[in-house]
């Protein structure tokens, strides 16, 4: 049984934004959040916290010194679309959704990579029911797309 907490997604970034800001710096990564004001979610922040962590600081690893990173959301109805893109190396499609262990590679500064953060990432989505589309755009990169349930304040 998930417990679930009631929280605003932007309480959530700026935690995130305020982890990494120092390594996107140090990497010459640009960071930039655009997320909509207000959306109230209903699940458990931590394990939440903990997919948007990995998949933020992935992005990081694997953008080349220069690039950018972008968080941003689209609302849609009572639901609200986060996305996550880089300017990396991209990850194909594929290999997220294996059942198959993800293939460890470096990061863009020679970080060391296993794998293990996408897979929570995908175990903890599934067990939150929270839907995660991954694409590569043509241009490169990865795009992840995160589908939460928006619900009003009480």
């Amino acid at each position: 049984v998930v417990v679930k907490d009631h929280f605003y997604l932007e309480d959530v970034f700026r935690q995130i934004r305020s982890m990494f800001y120092p390594l996107a710096k140090q990497k010459k990564v640009q960071l930039n959040f655009n997320i909509t004001p207000g959306i109230y979610l209903e699940n458990h922040r931590n394990a939440m916290e903990v997919i948007f962590r990995n998949v933020v600081h992935n992005a990081i690893k694997f953008s080349p010194k220069g690039g950018a990173e972008e968080v941003y959301t689209k609302r849609r109805d009572n639901h609200v679309l986060l996305f996550i893109e880089d300017e990396g190396k991209g990850l194909s499609p594929e290999a997220f959704y294996s059942d198959q262990a993800i293939p460890s590679s470096s990061g863009t500064s020679g970080e060391m990579g296993s794998g293990l953060g996408l897979r929570i990432t995908k175990t903890l989505s599934s067990k939150l029911e929270i839907p995660v589309y991954v694409t590569t755009p043509i241009s490169g990169g990865t795009r992840f797309c995160f589908e939460l349930s928006i619900i009003q304040p009480s």
